[in-house]
């Protein structure tokens, strides 16, 4: 099932929050299941949808959600939250474009401004809307290296796969990548158009949970190639993306 349902960001950071969690525990007003779609139609000014979301969790109670308080713009609105139960939207993909404004939305189908969760019974307007996501997640780097007959994985961390930090820091920086300055586009054509990996400048063991990441200080393009020798230990150690640079460099 597919659902719509409107953010007041003058009550709620909801932008900072799916930032920073990668998910918000949400308000539970309707019968979800797990798997479900949930659009996200932030209210004015903006008047748009920005956010597709996946149901991860239902039936939520206040106090097994996570923590929230900072995000509120209001200590009574938060203080009056504090009652129902909760479901977990996990962010799947951001997108602030004008295409997916209230005057298209209606062009498409859909006959007022969500004041409480709709279905999405009209199919025409839910394939309008979910064509404007990608359903894509090319910024997570899994490299699996045999050791002595053991499998070791390496994982990039939750920022890294953020897709609203993602965007904010390609907005910023480009799809070039940051090391060794390829372009997906200049090599495959129209396949790899806006297709980079994003990478943490910060040492992952040294982030902490309550962390608050800034997409265009923190974050960075890569290629995947680099993206999988900066996760990988060298005298160990991880290299910076400077001494990357350096190694490409004195290559050629």
């Amino acid at each position: 099932m597919e659902w719509m349902i409107s953010a007041n960001q003058s009550r709620f950071n909801h932008k900072e929050a799916f930032i920073l969690n990668g998910y918000i525990d949400w308000k539970q007003s309707v019968k979800y299941n797990i798997g479900d779609i949930v659009f996200i139609y932030d209210t004015i000014p903006h008047q748009r949808i920005k956010y597709k979301a996946v149901v991860e969790k239902i039936d939520i109670a206040f106090d097994e959600i996570t923590d929230d308080k900072e995000f509120w713009k209001d200590t009574k609105l938060y203080e009056s939250s504090k009652v129902g139960v909760y479901s977990r939207l996990r962010l799947q993909d951001y997108v602030d474009s004008p295409s997916l404004d209230l005057k298209h939305l209606k062009e498409n189908g859909l006959l007022a401004p969500p004041q409480h969760p709709i279905k999405l019974k009209n199919r025409n307007l839910f394939e309008y809307i979910n064509s404007k996501f990608s359903n894509n997640d090319d910024s997570e780097v899994e490299n699996e290296i045999l050791h002595e007959g053991s499998l070791k994985t390496i994982k990039v961390n939750k920022y890294e796969r953020n897709p609203i930090a993602r965007k904010e820091c390609i907005k910023k920086y480009g799809t070039d990548c940051f090391v060794c300055k390829m372009n997906f586009k200049e090599i495959y054509g129209d396949v790899g158009e806006n297709f980079i990996h994003v990478h943490h400048i910060i040492p992952l063991n040294s982030i902490r949970e309550d962390y608050q990441v800034n997409p265009e200080k923190d974050l960075i393009p890569v290629c995947p190639n680099c993206h999988a020798m900066l996760h990988r230990k060298y005298e160990n150690r991880y290299l910076s993306i400077e001494e990357l640079q350096q190694i490409i460099k004195n290559k050629k």
